[in-house]
């Protein structure tokens, strides 16, 4: 059930006297189980005695999300090998929050297979300036023969 539908009915059996566990017994029973929890139900018979009877969210403080799913999906369909340290770095926001979204629009599992892809060493590479730099070390070093 809808929260914003729920709320009237709290007020109205509030104002008739019903105590919270009744409440929410009774809105269970007839809207299903686990419609409204018994806490719930007595948070908002605290406030309504304390003289609060606006149903309304209230607006909170705190930091607004201004996150932008298009723009990361737009980036992950350009560049399919990005990790999330570069989509973070891009989009202004932290690892976590972009795995988080990446989780959400069921794409995780694409960039953590880049970034393991990226983690795999080039051996070829490795070997080839290992062999380079022993080259330029035996042309440096003078031979002295006994």
């Amino acid at each position: 059930m809808d929260k914003k539908l729920l709320r009237p009915i709290l007020l109205y059996e509030y104002k008739n006297g019903l105590k919270a566990a009744e409440t929410a017994r009774s809105i269970n029973e007839a809207f299903g189980p686990e419609t409204v929890k018994e806490r719930t139900v007595r948070w908002w018979f605290k406030k309504f005695k304390n003289g609060c009877e606006n149903l309304e969210d209230v607006d909170r403080t705190g930091r607004p999300t201004e996150f932008n799913n298009n723009m990361l999906i737009q980036i992950l369909d350009s560049e399919p090998g990005i990790t999330s340290n570069d989509l973070a770095e891009r989009l202004k926001v932290t690892r976590v929050t972009v795995k988080q979204y990446l989780r959400k629009i069921g794409r995780l599992n694409e960039v953590e297979t880049a970034e393991k892809v990226k983690k795999v060493p080039d051996i070829k590479n490795k070997m080839k300036s290992k062999r380079t730099l022993q080259m330029e070390i035996l042309n440096t070093k003078e031979l002295v023969l006994p």
